[in-house]
């Protein structure tokens, strides 16, 4: 996980729409260092990634991130009331590889966020995350 933060670099800086405004999101798995997603959203009206990064072993996928990783693309992004939905296809736009599930809560001066990523024919795993 050492490279993880140069590739997220990488997320933001290559990302399409790298030079509006961007949130981070980093989150990591429960009871697994091997698991971590990185996300990067647009600051718009609608929730809109630009920028991703998942590991889970030694297998890394990317959007946004030139031959990072194998290459995803967004199939449908949502996010209301603390919820953020996204999933990633394959460039084809015919399976779905990654899942993302976030709920995020805020109460007085605290936040937490925690989640479900599932990576197609790998597993599904519980993740906590830290960022807006």
């Amino acid at each position: 996980m050492r490279n993880l933060a140069g590739v997220c670099a990488l997320v933001a800086a290559f990302a399409p729409g790298a030079a509006q405004a961007a949130d981070s999101i980093s989150c990591t798995g429960v009871g697994r260092d091997d698991v971590a997603l990185e996300l990067t959203l647009g600051s718009l009206p609608v929730l809109q990634p630009v920028g991703a990064f998942v590991a889970v072993g030694d297998r890394h996928f990317a959007f946004g991130v030139p031959e990072a990783a194998t290459p995803l693309v967004v199939g449908q992004a949502y996010g209301e009331g603390g919820l953020t939905a996204i999933d990633f296809t394959d460039p084809n736009v015919e399976t779905i590889v990654v899942s993302v599930r976030l709920w995020r809560a805020e109460e007085a001066d605290t936040t937490a966020t925690a989640g479900v990523l599932r990576v197609a024919d790998i597993g599904a795993f519980a993740i906590t995350c830290e960022g807006p």
